[in-house]
Order: C-alpha cells, then structure tokens, then sequence
C-alpha cells in the first residue's frame, strides 16, 4: 500500500514493498466485519432490519473509504480523494459506534489512525486519533454506560500510537530510500560524464603529444624525401641518411610516448585498495603493501581489489576474527597477495560461494588461489596473480 501526499511523493519502485500493507487492511476488515456481523452473539441476526442495513452499509463504507486512500483514480483530484477517504473510514467507524457499540469497531480506528501520518504531522495525527478515540468513548459510555470500561480507550490509543509511529517509520523509510535511488542516479549520471570528459581530454592531450613530438619530424621527413627526388650521387646518398635519421627519431618518440601513456594508466596498490582497508570498524588490518607497487592491466587491478574484499568479509563475518594481517608483494613476474587472520573456522570448513567465485577469477587469469586452515583453526589465503607488464 502506497499513500501518497505532494510532500511525500511515492516511487514506482518502492509500490512492490508496500503491497502487503493493503491486504493485511482487507484481511483485518474482513475479520472485523465478519466477527462483529455473523459472530459476535448473534445480536445483528436480532437488529431492527433498518439498523441491520445501515450496520452493514457502515462497514462497506469503511472498505470504500480504505480503498480511496490506498488507490490513486487517475480521473480523480489527488490528494483529495484520500482525504474523503480518510474522513470516510473514520466517520463510518463512528456511526458504526453509534448503531451499535462494540469494541472491535475500534481496531478500525486503529487502521485509520495508522493513515494519518501519510496526511498529517505526527503531533496532529497524535492528536486527531486521540479526539476520535475519546468521541468513540463519549458514544459507548451514553449508550452502554454499565458495560464501559474505562480503561479500554487508552489501551487502544496506545495501539493507534504504536501504529501511527511504525506508519511514520515506514514514510520516513520510504523516502529515504527514494532519495537514495535519486542521489545514487545522479551519482551515476555524473560519473559517466566524467569518464566521457576524461576520455576526451585523453585523446586531446594524445593528440597535442603526436603533433609536438613528432609533427615537426614527419614534416622534415617529407621535404627530405621531395628533394631526394631531384638528387643524385652522394648528394642524393646524404639526403637518404638524413632521412633514415629522421625515421629512427619517429619511432624513439612513439615508443616514448606508448611507454608514457602505459606508465600514466598504472595503478597504485595502496591507492586502490585504501578505500577497503579504512572502511571496517569490526576489524583491526595489519596491512603491507610497498608504496611503489604498481598494477597496469585493469582485470589484474579488479580481480585485486575483490579478493581483497572477499577475505576482509569472510574474516569478520565468518571466522569472528579481531585482526587480519594482509601483505602484497611482487616476485619473479607474480603478484602475491596473502593474508591471515586471528579467527576460528570449523575443521570441516568448505569454501563458499565467494570464495569459489574468486577462485575461478583468479584462475582465469592465470593464477592460482590457496586456501588453508592451520592447526589454530586460521585461515590462511595465497593468492598469486600474473604481472602483465607495462
């Protein structure tokens, strides 16, 4: 059940959680309405025929009332048709009161109350539930004064406050999970503009280096080749070696500037794994990791970057450990990322799903993942990873 108001505007994405709300409304007037018209000492099988329909019209009024606030009618003014339908259920649960007092009626007014906070400040809707409550009373204590009970109408009212508080946890919930999808989009949408501005700005700067550091030298090289057109002898002789020179001067600059772009797109280990290592309260890391470690293949990096957060989330939410201690180093040609930690696992422990996962990962790229339990019941992680050159 989704209740909307313009300062509280409701998602299509949050519609689905609110569903079970609605029925549980139907399946409580049903209840209500069912007890109080077939079980309830058989007293509306003795009604007056009049006060038996007006009984049952009270009843369907409420369900009527409990529809248009929960359904937006596309050809109806909005938010005006819930507030009818609010006023609605509340003044029907009332006359219901009127006919005939029964207790039940005032879990309607519970369910009503449990709207309000959709429409209202919770301090008003406090206050609204209470006058209804305490006209409810009003009503029985004139018509059944020797069958009320005092005490009954504040426990009642505990129960709108309960539900009216959950009401407005639930709104308040509700929209911070809105503004949550809203942010997270625009987080989204600022992001690919960024990488789109920074991929434009890479080929610019790309562009600009071509033209300084081999531009001049391509012009060279081609009025070396037109004069080497009208010479002969050894003039033509120099000319080609002056040319050849020119050649070898391209191609130191294009290796130059491959060499300093695959250095640029290098990856600093402690850079990229910091934001992991930082962000877990629950766990102490004792972290290695040489300031100068560089990774330039992106799979590498990534594959990196989830093993570590593989083993951080296992360490504390599996093993109960306080400390991890992890280290990253390179040898002959490999990445070696171990860890250890101070927890406990079982003797018959099975790597899970994740663990499996970055087993696969890390085969796929050529490595190998070790996983061990000593005899303290630690769990110790080896996982080497192929340097791909830079």
């Amino acid at each position: 059940m989704t209740l909307t108001t313009p300062a509280c505007p409701a998602a299509a994405t949050t519609e689905r959680a609110f569903d079970w709300l609605f029925w549980v409304g139907i399946l409580t007037w049903a209840i209500v309405t069912t007890v109080e018209l077939l079980l309830s000492d058989a007293r509306f099988a003795v009604m007056p025929a009049t006060q038996a329909w007006l009984t049952v019209l009270g009843y369907l009024l409420f369900l009527a009332g409990f529809l248009l606030a929960v359904f937006k009618p596309a050809r109806l003014p909005q938010p005006l048709t819930q507030w009818l339908g609010v006023g609605l259920e509340g003044l029907s649960v009332l006359a219901l009161q009127c006919l005939e007092p029964r207790s039940l009626n005032q879990i309607l007014l519970i369910m009503w109350s449990s709207q309000l906070p959709y429409y209202l400040p919770l301090s008003r809707a406090m206050l609204l539930s209470a006058l209804a409550l305490g006209l409810n009373a009003v009503i029985r204590l004139q018509l059944e004064p020797h069958s009320f009970f005092w005490f009954e109408p504040g426990i009642y009212f505990t129960f709108s406050l309960f539900a009216m508080v959950s009401s407005r946890n639930a709104m308040v919930a509700e929209r911070a999970r809105e503004e949550l999808a809203q942010r997270n989009a625009e987080l989204l949408a600022t992001q690919n503009l960024l990488a789109a501005s920074a991929t434009e700005s890479e080929r610019l700067r790309i562009a600009r280096d071509l033209h300084d550091s081999m531009g001049h030298h391509l012009t060279a090289l081609a009025l070396q080749l037109e004069i080497l057109q009208h010479q002969q002898g050894d003039t033509a002789k120099q000319t080609q070696e002056q040319a050849r020179q020119l050649v070898k001067l391209l191609l130191a600059d294009v290796r130059a500037t491959v060499s300093n772009l695959r250095a640029e797109h290098s990856l600093h280990l402690n850079s990229l794994l910091a934001p992991l290592l930082q962000s877990t309260p629950r766990l102490h890391i004792i972290s290695a990791i040489p300031d100068e470690l560089t990774v330039s293949d992106a799979r590498t990096a990534e594959t990196l970057l989830r093993a570590t957060q593989e083993i951080i989330t296992n360490t504390w939410r599996h093993a109960n450990a306080q400390s991890l201690e992890l280290q990253v180093s390179a040898h002959a040609g490999q990445l070696i990322l171990e860890a250890s930690d101070d927890g406990r696992i079982s003797e018959n422990w099975q790597p899970g799903n994740g663990l499996t996962g970055l087993r696969e990962r890390i085969s796929e790229l050529g490595g190998h993942c070790d996983l061990q339990r000593d005899q303290r019941g630690n769990l110790r992680v080896r996982l080497e990873l192929p340097q791909v050159p830079a």
